[in-house]
């Protein structure tokens, strides 16, 4: 680069993940939309470094919610942490 010169950086601050109880023993997701590329992974234990991708067969797709993509996942018993990672 030359001296003076002039360059732009562009970054990407990581998706919000919220969640929200719904009936049937299900759990709402969202996320925005722009969080293209990135996984939804989940772990049962937070001190562990261990996260697994969760299957598309496991999510049920509810589109659009306030502008933020929305799938439910059941909940299972032993609760799980859920997350947005990028590959």
């Amino acid at each position: 680069m030359p001296g003076f010169g002039v360059v732009t950086l562009y970054g990407l601050a990581p998706p919000v993940l919220s969640a929200a109880s719904a009936s049937g023993g299900l759990l709402n997701l969202f996320w925005p939309p722009s969080a293209n590329g990135f996984l939804l992974q989940s772990t049962t234990n937070l001190a562990s470094s261990l996260w697994t991708n969760v299957a598309s067969s496991q999510l049920t797709t509810n589109g659009l919610t306030n502008g933020l993509v929305s799938v439910s996942i059941a909940q299972n018993a032993q609760g799980a942490f859920y997350r947005l990672a990028q590959p």
